[in-house]
C-alpha cells in the first residue's frame, strides 16, 4: 500500500502508456497527484485523465508547477513541496 504517488503528466503517448502500466500501483495508493509542469492542465488533458482514473476507482488531484528558469535543485525542491 502506497501513501502517495505523484505522476508527471504532459499528455504525450509515452505518458499515457506509462499510466496504463502504472494502474496497479495507482490503485494501491491512498493519494494520487497528477503533476503538470510548464503547461496549463487543460492543455494536456489532465482533467480528462483525472475523470478516467476516477472511473477506475482512483481519486486523483491535479497540481501544476511552472519550472521557469530555475536550477534543477530548485525544481526538485518545488516537487517535494
Amino acid at each position: 500500500d502506497f501513501a502517495s504517488i505523484v505522476v508527471a503528466w504532459n499528455g504525450s503517448r509515452q505518458a499515457a502508456r506509462a499510466m496504463v502500466y502504472s494502474m496497479p500501483f495507482l490503485r494501491a495508493s491512498r493519494k494520487v497527484t497528477l503533476l503538470v509542469a510548464g503547461s496549463k492542465p487543460e492543455e494536456v488533458n489532465a482533467p480528462y485523465l483525472a475523470r478516467h482514473l476516477q472511473r477506475h476507482g482512483i481519486a486523483a488531484e491535479i497540481d501544476g508547477i511552472d519550472p521557469g528558469a530555475v536550477s534543477g535543485r530548485a525544481r526538485g525542491r518545488a516537487l517535494l513541496e
